[in-house]
């Protein structure tokens, strides 16, 4: 029986319909898609039932399951994915560490909700714009999230993802999407 604790995956799904909208139509090819911070797997399992339409659409779900004691919320996303298990591959670990594992633009679409922390978006979003196609999209989540730090900068999503912005328009990113996410396309 499929059971979650949280529920951030409405609002999201309605952004992730706007910004991928060539992933939800019939294709003839498969596709790769990347999910950094999968939780409990809702978004994972919404991602797998409205998105993909291919028999080899695969799912790469990442997650290091930080601080979950006893392995609580990770044996919930695996029983939460369990008759799903074929269309994904779950990678545990650090995204620092696992993302440079991957091939270079292996995805066809990459939604970012890992850790929260700046610098540490940084590397997704980095090690994230290596991995995406050209042609192709990542979706950072949480871009206006502050969860009442203060103002204490390196906390917050949006510093690491306005910097990484900077750094790519004009020759190699296009925002396209921009509101509590924000995504870029791969030019």
């Amino acid at each position: 029986m499929v059971r979650y604790t949280q529920n951030w995956t409405t609002v999201a799904s309605q952004d992730m319909i706007r910004v991928f909208p060539k992933l939800f139509e019939e294709r003839e090819h498969p596709i790769n898609f990347l999910e950094i911070g999968c939780f409990e797997g809702r978004t994972s399992r919404w991602i797998v039932e409205n998105m993909f339409n291919h028999p080899e659409d695969k799912l790469y779900c990442l997650d290091w399951w930080r601080g979950d004691v006893d392995n609580e919320h990770y044996n919930l996303f695996l029983d939460n994915m369990e008759d799903l298990k074929d269309r994904i591959e779950v990678i545990r670990g650090e995204s620092q560490h696992t993302l440079p594992t991957l091939e270079d633009q292996l995805f066809d679409g990459i939604y970012v909700d890992g850790s929260h922390e700046a610098i540490d978006v940084m590397s997704d979003a980095i090690q994230s714009f290596r991995l995406i196609k050209k042609g192709c999209v990542i979706l950072f989540d949480d871009y206006l999230w502050d969860n009442n730090h203060g103002g204490q900068r390196h906390k917050m999503p949006k510093v690491a993802i306005d910097c990484f912005v900077e750094m790519t328009k004009g020759w190699s990113t296009e925002v396209i999407f921009k509101s509590y996410r924000l995504a870029v396309k791969r030019t």
